[in-house]
């Protein structure tokens, strides 16, 4: 080989050298950048379901409250009104066994 074609081959390797290492480059800075956003949706998905956590016991707290007060409303009925709940509850336990009679036939 002449001087000439060394030097121009030589070139030619650092060329293709040079943008092997930019390509790695790349790659690396694709790299961090998934990583980056990979760790910032964890944290989303974190917070989200945090906050669907304390949604939901927020929720069944309300229901429990309103449970209580149903509890509280009917016990106060039936201790103003014994005979008539005693009364009703006797009417809806015949309903309940004349219908489940006629259905198991």
């Amino acid at each position: 080989m002449t001087q000439s074609q060394t030097h121009s081959y030589d070139g030619k390797q650092t060329s293709f050298k040079d943008g092997v290492s930019k390509v790695s480059a790349g790659f690396d800075a694709a790299r961090d950048d998934l990583s980056t956003l990979a760790h910032d949706a964890a944290g989303v998905a974190k917070s989200g379901i945090s906050e669907a956590g304390k949604a939901v016991k927020r929720t069944v707290d309300s229901g429990r409250q309103t449970a209580a007060q149903a509890v509280d409303g009917v016990t106060a009925r039936i201790s103003e009104n014994p005979l008539t709940s005693v009364a009703l509850a006797a009417g809806v336990g015949l309903a309940i066994g004349y219908f489940a009679k006629r259905t198991s036939r």
